[in-house]
């Protein structure tokens, strides 16, 4: 039996600053520092900033202080409560893989400890992998190290997602669409990522899954600690659940350099017992698309 055939359109629309003014947690003039030094959370063109006025030519600024913090996965499990108050995505599960509340898992720091760097092996460590009821599920994490800031590899997931691929059975064609996502203050940034996904080989099917790609400063004038997550806005017949969630750092050993893990938590239709041929698909997906993402990562 042949593999799979995936064909996947993502499609995206962004929007910065999805706080509302009287929601965030930086002042218009911090907000415009913020734009300068990590060159607006959303640096594609169909990106819009909304609710943050310019201000006027000759204003006298007095931006507060950098907000300077341990650097530490403590303190990123810390931020990540303070993304939760505000959040409305599904990504407890995913959270609770590298922090209970907000004391970091032991497996925060063995993926860390594992992180890639270009060269060796690149470790995928299995969460939960297998058959929930009749669904299959594939739920793993990675982690990577970039000789780049923590803002710096942030931008580098929007440059990521569009990306597209040809990897064997594998394809995704991507492009960037409006609207963006209403401002709703939940998040910094929101994007929409609509996937249109097609599978040729004993059962065909074909759908086209509606996602939220939203992006977390997790603590106030600080640029050390982000959260980057895409949750599905419904499930779909083949897709149940589908997070992919990114725990971005500055390196406890360089805080010029960051680290970025990644928990990929998928649960998908087994297409009537064919369940080992889906998470086959799917395992040689998120091989290829940590690889990509790497290549992304440390491409200008």
């Amino acid at each position: 039996m042949r593999s799979k055939i995936l064909v996947a359109t993502a499609v995206l629309s962004a929007q910065f600053a999805c706080k509302k003014n009287n929601d965030l947690p930086y002042s218009t003039s911090q907000v415009s520092a913020m734009s300068m030094e990590a060159k607006g959370f959303s640096s594609h063109e169909s990106s819009q900033v909304n609710e943050v006025a310019a201000p006027s030519v000759g204003a006298n600024l007095a931006l507060p202080a950098r907000n300077t913090l341990p650097i530490s996965p403590a303190t990123w499990c810390e931020g990540s409560l303070n993304a939760l108050k505000i959040s409305k995505q599904a990504i407890t599960a995913e959270l609770a893989a590298l922090c209970t509340g907000a004391t970091p898992t032991a497996r925060f720091a063995t993926l860390i400890n594992s992180a890639y760097t270009g060269t060796g092996e690149a470790v995928i460590t299995p969460i939960s992998v297998g058959m929930v009821g009749s669904d299959v599920q594939l739920f793993v994490a990675y982690a990577m190290k970039l000789n780049k800031p923590a803002v710096q590899t942030l931008l580098g997931e929007e440059k990521h997602v569009p990306s597209g691929y040809d990897v064997g059975d594998l394809k995704i064609v991507p492009k960037f669409v409006n609207p963006p996502p209403l401002n709703t203050g939940d998040c910094d940034t929101a994007f929409y990522v609509d996937q249109y996904t097609e599978v040729n080989d004993v059962i065909d099917f074909k759908e086209t899954s509606k996602n939220e790609l939203k992006m977390y400063r997790l603590h106030p004038n600080n640029f050390d600690f982000f959260m980057a997550a895409r949750t599905l806005v419904a499930p779909t017949e083949q897709f149940r659940k589908a997070v992919v969630m990114r725990a971005i750092m500055a390196d406890p050993a360089d805080p010029k350099k960051s680290i970025a893990i990644s928990v990929l938590n998928f649960v998908m239709n087994d297409r009537n017992g064919n369940g080992d041929n889906v998470r086959a698909t799917f395992e040689r997906f998120i091989e290829a698309d940590f690889l990509a993402l790497y290549k992304s990562q440390t491409t200008n």
